[in-house]
């Protein structure tokens, strides 16, 4: 069975005299873990935590925590349900984010310090990882994205083909440099592709959402929302993005529907981010495509949001501490997670991965599950591993790695039976990118013995071979059209080699293949020539009608205006009559002539 869970992380409780947060972490601010599928409701929670938001990172083993307004993380072991460390920083952390498989930690800090350098001239305010770990995209509160390479910055070496900055003493600068929105970025999403398409998604204060190539740095496509957009969400396909807003409400963004192009136009479902015409253009979404909760209890802004695995279920955090679920195939309001909201805003949603899907190779991308097993979390060490003395590309010496295995080592299994719990030839056909070749062979085999023609006295073929001196067990193998069977009996004669049976054989399948391909498209193209003539017919016979109809509505409107028909008319106005219902009979009996002839065939 599978079961669906996510997390939620709340800020400190608002006073509600000063109408501001309390500095120090209040009893009641928490991490909380949730159960959706099955069966919805809380399940456990990590005490004495207040995030703010994207100051939430969760891996399989821990739960990483910014504290609001202090330069502390909270690092909360997820197996034993409990706090395993605090890590203190050199000032105010404003974000958080996992990559490397949930084995590296990006910060972004209030000076604008990514981990290692400064990068951004004000606070950082979200950060986003893609996939595999390639890039990182840090946004910041003077409006400017900056796209890093992972592997550069977790390098030692200082030649790398990356560009530096010769201001900072020679540190990494970044790749790219997306500076298009004017105000503070809210937030930021990057697509689940592994490829060189993939996009990210930010939003900013100046009520825009921009849809990035970060890879290549370019923009793709603008959106004009109608208020500030404070989080996102890309659907697991990404063919849509949420966003939420002050009042509560959220906004649907479909990528592939041309209706978002308002008055642009659009071609239909089609992706139209990479084409060049309308990356310039500002698109603003339809009226119809902000969806509004319909729950009598002010739930507040939306300050997190997050989509299920299959991009079915809509979860948003709101500043009143509720949790509202959304259908997205509906786009309607759905329900509350729970009836009584947390003691605290939402800040930060995140699901987890999903569990109860079979262990096996295809399925291991959905469950994320690392073959190392983080036992403790490391405090960083500031200012630890200085210049490695003019020497490049040099591990310091007192750099360690420490990494357990969270499963044994697969073992050489000698047993012609194989291994206990190895996959089954479905399961490894199912998940193998192409059919595996030993099914190809075994197939081709299966099918050559079921085509295989048997030896009687209409077949010389056969005939001969059975009165040859090899027969017998070498003749009844010739039958049997194998890829890579010996050639036995031109080995046996002597002489100028002549065509074996097994060549002739298949020769003649080959001609008998192609006889059968030219049938197969004689018969398609007759079907298609019968297939237009009878819709000549239906068409010739409805415009005859057509003209019947018209006909017999003249006479009536002659009749209504006061000019009597005389009997004549009325005899001959019954003679169309006749004549309408005597072509149709004649028409009739031509489809049913066709069809009775396309059955004979």
């Amino acid at each position: 069975m599978l079961t669906e869970n996510f997390i939620a992380s709340i800020s400190a409780p608002t006073n509600a005299n000063t109408n501001a947060s309390s500095t120090a972490t209040a009893k009641d601010a928490a991490i909380f873990l949730y159960e959706l599928q099955p069966s919805s409701g809380p399940r456990s929670l990590f005490k004495k935590s207040a995030t703010l938001q994207n100051g939430l990172a969760v891996s399989e083993s821990h739960v990483f925590a910014a504290q609001e307004g202090k330069a502390v993380v909270h690092v909360y072991n997820r197996e034993k349900g409990s706090q395993e460390a605090t890590v203190p920083f050199l000032e105010r952390i404003c974000s958080v984010s996992s990559a490397c498989d949930d084995t590296v930690l990006v910060v972004g800090t209030e000076g604008g310090r990514v981990i290692l350098w400064e990068s951004h001239l004000q606070p950082i305010t979200s950060l986003a990882v893609d996939p595999p770990s390639s890039f990182l995209l840090s946004g910041s509160e003077d409006g400017s994205i900056h796209v890093w390479s992972l592997p550069d910055l977790l390098s030692f070496s200082s030649s790398t083909s990356f560009p530096t900055s010769t201001d900072d003493g020679g540190q990494r600068a970044p790749r790219h440099t997306l500076s298009t929105h004017h105000g503070a970025i809210t937030a930021l999403a990057v697509g689940h592709g592994y490829g060189a398409a993939n996009i990210a998604v930010s939003a900013s204060k100046d009520k825009s959402c921009i849809i990035w190539d970060y890879q290549n740095g370019s923009l793709l496509s603008t959106y004009l929302m109608s208020e500030t957009p404070l989080c996102l969400a890309l659907d697991p396909a990404d063919r849509a993005f949420w966003t939420g807003y002050e009042d509560g409400s959220i906004q649907f963004v479909d990528l592939y529907s041309s209706q978002n192009r308002g008055q642009n136009g659009g071609i239909g479902r089609v992706n139209m981010l990479y084409v060049e015409e309308t990356a310039t253009t500002p698109i603003q979404p339809l009226p119809n495509t902000r969806w509004h909760h319909s729950s009598s209890v002010d739930l507040g802004a939306t300050l997190s949001i997050d989509t299920s695995y299959d991009g079915s279920i809509l979860l948003t955090g709101h500043a009143s501490g509720n949790i509202g679920s959304w259908d997205v195939a509906r786009g309607k309001f759905d329900k509350l997670i729970a009836s009584t909201p947390l003691p605290g805003p939402v800040t930060n949603l995140k699901f987890l991965p999903v569990e109860g899907f079979p262990l096996t190779s295809a399925f291991r991308s959905s469950t994320r599950k690392s073959n190392i097993t983080m036992q403790s979390v490391v405090k960083p060490q500031y200012a630890a591993f200085g210049i490695n003395e003019g020497r490049e590309d040099v591990v310091p010496g007192n750099y360690a790695v420490t990494a357990q295995p969270s499963t044994q080592l697969p073992a050489t299994h000698f047993s012609a039976a194989g291994a206990d719990g190895e996959e089954s030839a479905f399961e490894a056909a199912l998940i193998h990118s192409t059919f595996p070749s030993s099914m190809l062979e075994a197939g081709i085999a299966e099918l050559a013995d079921w085509t295989a023609t048997p030896r009687t006295e209409s077949n010389p073929i056969s005939a001969a071979s059975a009165k040859a001196p090899s027969a017998g067990a070498a003749a009844a193998e010739e039958d049997f059209m194998a890829l890579d069977a010996p050639e036995v009996a031109a080995q046996a004669q002597p002489g100028p080699q002549q065509p074996t049976l097994s060549e002739q054989n298949q020769d003649l399948q080959r001609r008998v293949s192609s006889l059968q391909s030219v049938v197969k498209v004689s018969f398609k193209q007759l079907e298609e020539l019968r297939r237009e003539a009878k819709e000549w017919k239906r068409e010739r016979l409805e415009m005859q009608k057509a003209r019947y109809a018209k006909a017999e509505r003249g006479w009536a409107r002659l009749g209504v205006n006061g000019l009597p028909a005389s009997e004549d008319e009325g005899e001959s106005g019954s003679g169309s009559e006749s004549q309408v219902s005597g072509s149709q009979e004649e028409e009739e009996d031509e489809a049913e002539e066709d069809d009775a002839e396309s059955g004979e065939d």
